[in-house]
């Protein structure tokens, strides 16, 4: 049925000269990096993009390899197995040239998805990768830790690890400055350590997370170091102890008075008493504990798959107008790389232009004809359709709503045959039988299969919500529910997680719930 829409000839694909137009447009930087040579290195858990030469590329994939080792080991006293999806990074030369193709404000970006982790990084400034990891580590912590952390100490971890220095196979801990840390005092007393341990969770406005964030990572600091310095105690063992209660499910306050012997006043004494006087400088930890990195693949790239992985990145960070110019690029530096057709499609669409309907879906139509066989232009055919059907603006005829939805399930389920262990594939076909007529008992294993693949991605765990809802499983909702309502980094709980709210408390007094109100 889908035959009957307009498909996009080639004559109205991109021209030169609308390239052209477009670039014209755009920064001076961005027209530079796109002119530059850049090279591709990959490694068993990165593929990265970078402005950088291959040497100096080389080695920053060398280091990343190492630190991640180290984090793991901070993090689990193991390895962890490589990710479910891929990691790529963005190595821009400076922050001005990374911003002028990623919507951010800030010196990184990084945003994880079922198909794909995004990282963009500027080589010439440290804070930049030292923000770029703080965000990856978070990743790493929910996806592949079995604790059940408090928001304190994920956070600590992420500060700690995201400051460690890799030099050869060695891995330094950084310590604080003594300036940095006199200034911090006041901040640090603003909050007491009674409140961000007990009750992290119920912070009451964003300075208090902000506050919050950076004595956490100092805190973490003090518990790991601060025996190291003449006349403090050793509390490593009663920080175990902690995270061992709070494994058991005990309360963050149980925990506490259960595992440590001072009370929380007395500790923050402890540790004011700690940053004021510590000097020791920073310790090289791990050596010869690290495994030997693989062989790296390096090359230069150019062309359609530069600007194809660049379009990616921008279409991530919800920079949907640069991304449409870097797919409409890649289809005419090769037209027969489908994803630069589903590509134009997905920012048209996510962007919410108007009146482009049959123009978007042609995109979808062209792709999925071109490669058949790739699990992501699957995925983007099916996943666009899937949109369409639960659009509350658009009203379907009975039969078209059927055709519609066993083609939609006709890809997902080739997409599944193809990448059994993919996790966007697996959410896909659990959002499936999550539509109106499908019965959600199909999608159990599916929408499970997911969520062991990727625990802590927000989709999964939203669309998890919905078959604990379906399945009257009212604990394991409101349990995935406050782990959604306060994302790290962020103060108030986000709109959709307020609609899962409300979707539960329905079902539990039996009233019907209405997606389009």
């Amino acid at each position: 049925m889908f035959r009957q829409l307009s498909v996009i000839p080639s004559s109205l694909l991109l021209t030169l000269a609308l390239v052209l137009c477009l670039l014209s447009m755009s920064s001076s930087a961005q027209e530079q990096a796109l002119r530059d040579r850049w090279v591709e290195v990959s490694t068993v858990n990165f593929k990265i993009f970078s402005q950088q030469s291959m040497r100096q590329t080389n080695r920053f994939a060398t280091e990343l390899e190492f630190w991640r080792q180290a984090a793991a080991f901070t993090i689990s006293g193991g390895d962890f197995p490589p990710a479910n999806v891929p990691n790529q990074i963005f190595l821009f030369d400076d922050v001005a040239t990374l911003q002028t193709f990623v919507a951010t404000n800030a010196s990184a970006f990084f945003a994880p998805s079922p198909r794909a982790n995004y990282l963009a990084l500027a080589f010439d400034e440290e804070d930049s990768i030292s923000l770029g990891f703080h965000h990856y580590v978070h990743f790493l912590v929910r996806n592949f830790s079995d604790l059940r952390l408090p928001r304190w100490y994920e956070e600590g971890l992420a500060g700690y690890i995201a400051r460690m220095q890799v030099d050869g196979d060695e891995v330094e801990f950084d310590r604080f400055s003594r300036s940095g840390n006199e200034g911090f005092i006041p901040l640090s007393e603003s909050l007491s350590m009674e409140r961000l341990l007990y009750s992290d969770d119920a912070l009451a406005s964003p300075r208090l997370i902000q506050i919050a964030n950076l004595k956490s990572s100092s805190l973490l600091h003090y518990f790991l170091h601060a025996y190291e310095e003449e006349g403090f105690v050793d509390r490593r063992s009663q920080l175990r102890g902690y995270l061992e209660y709070l494994l058991e499910g005990r309360n963050p306050r149980y925990a506490y008075d259960r595992a440590f012997d001072v009370t929380t006043a007395q500790l923050d004494e402890e540790f004011h008493n700690y940053l004021l006087t510590s000097s020791r400088p920073a310790g090289r930890v791990l050596t010869g504990a690290l495994d030997e990195v693989a062989p790296l693949s390096s090359s230069a790239i150019e062309g359609a798959p530069l600007t194809l992985a660049l379009g990616e990145l921008a279409l991530n960070s919800g920079n949907f107008e640069v991304a449409q110019m870097l797919f409409e690029l890649t289809t005419e530096q090769d037209a027969d790389l489908a994803r630069g057709l589903s590509g134009v499609g997905d920012a048209l669409r996510m962007a919410e232009v108007e009146g482009m309907d049959q123009r978007i879906a042609s995109y979808f139509i062209q792709a999925a004809e071109m490669a058949p066989q790739d699990v992501n232009i699957l995925l983007d055919y099916g996943e666009y359709w899937e949109a369409e059907l639960e659009n509350c603006e658009k009203i379907w005829p009975d039969p078209q709503r059927r055709a519609i939805s066993d083609d939609i399930l006709h890809h997902f389920q080739r997409a599944v045959q193809l990448n059994p262990h993919s996790p966007e594939a697996n959410l896909a076909m659990g959002e499936y039988f999550l539509l109106p007529g499908a019965n959600w008992a199909e999608g159990v294993d599916y929408q499970r299969r997911a969520f062991d693949l990727l625990p802590a991605d927000t989709f999964i765990m939203e669309q998890a919500v919905r078959y604990a809802i379906a399945a009257d499983d009212y604990e394991g909702a409101e349990r995935l529910i406050s782990e959604l309502a306060q994302p790290i980094h962020y103060f108030g709980e986000p709109g959709w997680v307020t609609d899962l709210r409300e979707r539960l408390l329905r079902k539990r007094r039996g009233e019907p719930y209405n997606e389009c109100g």
